[in-house]
């Protein structure tokens, strides 16, 4: 065991379960900053596929209920983080939605075309609907972004996304 800025960390964690274990070992100030960034990261540089946000967010509710932080501060850390890191998700994909869907991973994946088709069918709701699965809570913001939906109407329903999903998994 080693100490990393105030948080023990086991060296005997290793595999796809590394990160999540190692985040079970953190308290205070380090663990709502990871869990925060985590839950900005998956959306705002649409690499949710990589960054496990989600995951981050029921261990931070884990960690509350062993008292190592505090849960209703992990639940403003997640509202806040999520719904800040799809606003900027929105805009990454206003600027350069275009030119990342004519590159790899994104280029001609038919999942990006599916959901962009949700997008454009339903607007808002598919937001809300999309903080609700993987792989749509990492491109949705992009999307919407590449789609035309006015920002006003994306940040509607993701303020209400980010709370539902940012409350629940967190109690979780």
């Amino acid at each position: 065991m080693t100490s990393l800025l105030g948080a023990t960390v086991s060296s005997t964690v290793s595999g796809p379960a590394s990160i999540s274990g190692h985040l079970l070992n953190f308290h205070g100030p380090v663990a709502y900053a990871l869990i925060g960034f985590l839950a900005f990261a998956e959306a705002a540089l649409m690499v949710g596929f990589f960054i496990p946000g989600e995951t981050a967010v029921v261990i931070g509710g884990v960690l509350a209920g062993l008292g190592k932080v505090n849960l209703g501060l992990v639940i403003v850390v997640v509202v806040v983080c999520a719904i800040a890191g799809d606003s900027v998700g929105f805009e990454v994909g206003r600027k350069a939605g275009p030119w990342l869907t004519s590159h790899r991973p994104l280029q001609g994946n038919s999942a990006v075309r599916s959901t962009m088709a949700l997008l454009e069918k339903y607007g808002g709701p598919a937001v809300f609907l999309g903080r609700f699965i993987a792989f749509a809570r990492a491109i949705i913001p992009g999307l919407a972004g590449m789609s035309g939906l006015r920002y006003r109407t994306f940040l509607f329903w993701n303020v209400l996304g980010g709370i539902a999903w940012g409350v629940g998994y967190t109690l979780l």
